[in-house]
C-alpha cells in the first residue's frame, strides 16, 4: 500500500509523525519531492485564483503525486492545540482538493480537532489507518512510534538542525538528546530572525532560498522552531488577547521574544499574498517591532510572481544597513 504526503503546508511540521505512523502500519510513504516550477505550473493551472501561493503549491504537489500513490494523505487540520485554530484554507482543504483535481485516488482526509479530547482523537486516529488495519493495539502501537519520530524532529530543530537534515537523522533512528543551544542565538556575527509559517521559510523554492541567502550575506539564521516551545508558550500567554490562529500566535510570540531579549540584530517576515491570517499578523508584528525600535524590520510577501532579482537585492539592502547598525 502506497501512502502519498505532499511535501506542502504541514508536511515541514508533521512529517515525521506521519511517516513513523504509516510506515509502522506497513506502508510505503511516497511524497512528491521538493517544490519546482512544474508544481507551481501545476497549482497554479488547478487552484482557484484567490487561494494562497501555499495553498497552490499543495494543489501542484498532490496533481503530481496523484497518479503514483494508492491513497493520498489529505488531512482536515481543524485545531492542533487549545484555544485556537488552522488557517481557513487549512480547514477546507480535503474539500478544495476533492474539488479541484479530477481522477484523484482515495483521501484519507480525516479530521484532527484536539479541542475535543482525547476519545475523539483517538478515533480520529483508528480512522486514519483503516486503509491499512483496524487493530486497534497496532494502530496505537504505531501511533506512539510517529509520536516518538517527531518528538526527535522537533528537538533537533532546537539544536538548530535544517528541516531536511532532522527528517534525515529521524529516518536514521536519532534519538533524543539533552538539549543545546540552537545556531542562530550565537552573538559573534549577525542573528536574523526569520517569521512566518513553515511552509514559507522552509520551502527553498518559493523563497528564492532565503535562508541561505542570509547565511551568504554573513547572518545566522534563527526561525521558530528553533526556539523551545515552552517559551513561546510564555510569551504567547502573556497576550492580553492571544490570537485565534495557531500559526499568527506563534509568529507574535516570537517576535516578542526576539525583541525583548535582544537576540536578533534584524528581523525578516514572510507572508504570502492573499493569505487572510498573514496580512494581519504581519501588520501587527511590524508595529510591534517598530515601535522598540531597536531592530531593523523587513516584510516580504510572497506569491507566484515573486522575482529572484527583487528579493535579492532587498535583501542585500537589509543585510547592509543591519551590519551598519550593529558596527554604529
Amino acid at each position: 500500500m502506497r501512502i502519498g504526503i505532499p511535501e506542502a503546508l504541514y508536511y515541514h511540521d508533521y512529517y515525521p509523525l506521519w511517516e513513523g505512523f504509516y510506515r509502522a502500519l506497513g506502508a510505503e510513504v511516497v511524497t512528491s519531492g521538493p517544490t519546482n516550477k512544474t508544481v507551481i505550473n501545476f497549482g497554479v493551472e488547478s487552484a482557484v485564483d484567490d487561494t494562497c501561493l501555499p495553498v497552490k503549491v499543495f494543489f501542484g504537489h498532490t496533481r503530481l503525486l496523484a497518479p503514483r500513490v494508492d491513497y493520498l494523505f489529505c488531512p482536515r487540520l481543524v485545531s492542533v492545540e487549545d484555544g485556537a485554530y488552522t488557517c481557513p484554507k487549512i480547514l477546507g482543504l480535503p474539500d478544495m482538493v476533492e474539488q479541484g483535481l479530477p481522477n484523484l485516488p482515495p483521501l484519507i482526509n480525516t479530521s484532527f480537532d484536539f479541542r475535543e479530547g482525547r476519545v475523539r482523537l483517538w478515533a480520529a486516529i483508528r480512522e486514519a489507518a483503516k486503509p491499512l488495519t483496524r487493530n486497534p493495539w497496532r494502530v496505537q502501537r504505531a501511533w506512539k512510534t510517529g509520536l516518538s519520530r517527531l518528538r526527535v524532529y522537533r528537538e533537533l530543530l532546537t539544536q538548530g538542525k535544517t528541516p531536511e537534515e532532522a527528517r534525515q537523522e529521524c529516518l536514521a533512528g536519532a534519538r533524543l538528546t539533552r538539549r543545546g543551544g540552537s545556531k542562530g542565538t550565537g552573538r559573534s556575527g549577525l542573528c536574523i530572525g526569520i517569521l512566518g509559517h513553515s511552509y514559507s521559510i522552509y520551502d527553498r523554492y518559493i523563497n528564492h532560498d532565503l535562508t541561505r541567502r542570509v547565511e551568504g550575506f554573513g547572518g545566522k539564521v534563527i526561525t521558530i522552531d528553533m526556539v523551545p516551545p515552552e517559551i513561546l508558550h510564555q510569551e504567547a500567554v502573556r497576550e492580553e488577547k492571544p490570537l485565534f490562529w495557531s500559526a499568527g500566535r506563534k509568529n507574535m510570540a516570537m517576535a516578542k521574544y526576539l525583541v525583548s531579549n535582544h537576540q536578533v540584530d534584524g528581523i525578516i517576515q514572510l507572508a504570502s499574498f492573499g493569505c487572510g491570517p498573514d496580512s494581519m499578523v504581519a501588520e501587527v508584528v511590524e508595529r510591534r517591532v517598530r515601535r522598540n525600535g531597536r531592530v531593523p524590520f523587513m516584510l516580504l510577501n510572497l506569491d507566484e510572481h515573486s522575482g529572484e532579482a527583487g528579493l535579492v537585492t532587498r535583501l542585500e539592502a537589509f543585510m547592509d544597513m543591519v551590519r551598519r547598525r550593529r558596527v554604529g
